[in-house]
């Protein structure tokens, strides 16, 4: 629906002397209204500072986009190149996985416990995925969702196993929170720290810029450290009302360990990459504000896995895709080992540091 049919549909509202306001209100869920409010927020702070910078003849070329209509030409505006790594077999995956043990310093015992874990998680998993394949309506972006919600449980349940480390899911997290709602922490970060939160965010290049709004559907933030130490502070992140209070949390800490890795959700359909520009602009952001030089991420319908990174320092995305976890993508059958390596490859880049993956993807 185009802008202007929303607007006229908009007038033509008339509920029995109800504003419009109030009509559309009783007939929204309270959680679309507000993320439609905060979005709706943006989008028109990010349209102000676009116009504000075409009139100061500051830049040349000003491009404002939600994370989900970004195109790989805004990418390449930015002088942000993609590195197509292929189709990577459940076998190869397995390979890379054993490769992302060896960095670690306890490689043998860290491999040990995520065999437990699928010792213990697998079986059930396997049959929880095949559930939804077989009832639920293939269409919506809702059953992708199930499967990765399904997957990422698992992932957090290992960590139970674990002394030094803890995981958290943070779900459609806002990117673009506007800076006023965080105007109370913020006044408390230097002015450098405060500059990453500077909603929207604005990625530069020479004399482009790119204004990017919009919301992640999945982050995986892992902490290390002590384990109730870690476990509290979780508590917090997990109670955090957007990811800029995450930022804020994780800067209030002394010298902070932690992983992140994004996740992005999409319906089943043969056009999963063409959703990679997306996947990028949200990496782009959550690096920024964490200042990160590199990030992991990952794109998914929930049968077929993209992962990738991207490091500001080579301006370099590099990707590859995984092996359906149902062969083929519309079947009912959920593929074991594959499910097995998707598993075990997922758990253990939430706890690899991205520099390391970056480079290991490069590699391929």
């Amino acid at each position: 629906m185009r802008f202007r049919e929303f607007r006229q549909m908009v007038k033509d509202i008339d509920e029995e002397g109800e504003t419009t306001e109030e009509a559309i209100g009783q007939c929204l869920p309270d959680d679309v209204l507000q993320t439609f409010g905060h979005l709706l927020q943006e989008a028109i702070t990010a349209v102000r500072r676009a116009a504000e910078l075409r009139r100061s003849g500051e830049r040349k070329k000003v491009i404002t986009k939600s994370f989900s209509k970004v195109t790989e030409e805004d990418l390449d505006a930015i002088q942000l190149k993609g590195v197509d790594k292929g189709n990577i077999s459940k076998e190869r995956l397995a390979e890379i996985t054993g490769r992302f043990y060896e960095e670690r310093i306890s490689s043998e015992d860290f491999e040990s416990i995520v065999n437990e874990a699928w010792e213990a998680e697998g079986e059930d998993l396997q049959r929880y995925l095949s559930s939804v394949l077989s009832g639920v309506s293939k269409k919506p972006e809702a059953r992708s969702r199930m499967l990765v919600d399904d997957i990422l449980k698992a992932v957090i349940r290992f960590t139970e196993l674990l002394d030094d480390h803890a995981v958290g899911i943070l779900p459609e997290h806002c990117l673009s929170q506007s800076s006023e709602r965080n105007k109370e922490f913020i006044d408390k970060l230097t002015e450098q720290q405060a500059e990453r939160l500077k909603n929207p965010t604005e990625l530069v290049w020479e004399d482009v810029v790119l204004i990017l709004t919009g919301i992640v559907d999945y982050i995986v933030l892992t902490l290390f450290g002590g384990k109730l130490e870690m476990v509290k502070a979780l508590e917090e992140h997990l109670h955090a009302a957007n990811f800029d209070q995450v930022v804020y949390l994780l800067e209030s800490q002394e010298d902070p360990e932690f992983c992140v890795c994004l996740i992005e959700a999409k319906r089943l359909t043969d056009a999963l990459r063409n959703h990679i520009p997306q996947a990028i602009a949200e990496a782009c952001v959550t690096s920024r504000k964490l200042d990160l030089k590199e990030i992991t991420w990952c794109l998914t319908d929930g049968i077929t896995w993209i992962f990738g990174s991207f490091s500001w320092t080579d301006r370099t995305y590099v990707f590859f895709e995984t092996v359906p976890l149902a062969n083929p993508a519309h079947s009912k059958k959920v593929d074991g080992s594959a499910t097995e390596a998707l598993f075990k490859f997922l758990t253990v880049l939430a706890f690899t540091k991205p520099n390391s993956a970056h480079g290991m993807f490069h590699g391929l």
